[in-house]
């Protein structure tokens, strides 16, 4: 059974302060899509991603993040009764979680606005599970695998960040890690 990730792509709504303060706390929720191939078979869905993080902005427009990220889930089970009390069942998932280091470029777009842009690495870990069972003529046949793979790859992402308080803003961001 062959299992590939193909992409990430993670839309984030950030609660983060300004790049006023130094030090700052961050989390994310937004959508993530997850691709897996599976025998020839691409599965993909679009899941909730969340994230937690620090920063800490060393010049006026230029700050380093850190994050983890939880890139959410992909499954499929699949069962069909073959009558007589014989089954066939089988399920594959993908989770996938990364762990980011960025550092972040802002633009006065007036007092509370800023446009920003990300450059950085993420450690991308995904965790494939796969199972299989049936029972045919009396017969019990099982088996499962699972792997575990890791990747640091780059990751890119430019947003819009307006700032309520002086201690909290919002950020809507687009993000990508490179394919692997």
């Amino acid at each position: 059974m062959k299992k590939q990730v193909f992409a990430m792509a993670s839309l984030a709504l950030a609660a983060a302060p300004s790049f006023a303060s130094d030090f700052y706390f961050l989390a994310d929720a937004g959508q993530s899509k997850l691709e897996i191939d599976v025998d020839g078979a691409t599965l993909s869905t679009t899941d909730n991603a969340i994230s937690f993080g620090a920063g800490y902005s060393f010049r006026e427009n230029f700050a380093i993040e850190f994050a983890y990220r939880d890139l959410g889930e992909i499954s499929e089970d699949y069962r069909e009764n073959l009558g007589g009390g014989d089954y066939y069942d089988e399920s594959v998932s993908l989770s996938s979680t990364a762990l980011q280091l960025s550092l972040v470029g802002a633009l006065a777009l007036g007092e509370a606005a800023h446009l920003y842009g990300r450059v950085g690495l993420a450690r991308l870990e995904a965790e494939a599970t796969y199972s299989y069972s049936e029972r045919i003529n009396g017969w019990n046949y099982s088996e499962s695998e699972s792997a575990t793979t890791s990747k640091t790859k780059a990751v890119f992402g430019a947003g819009l960040s307006y700032s309520f308080t002086p201690v909290f803003a919002w950020r809507g961001e687009y993000s990508q890690y490179a394919e692997w």
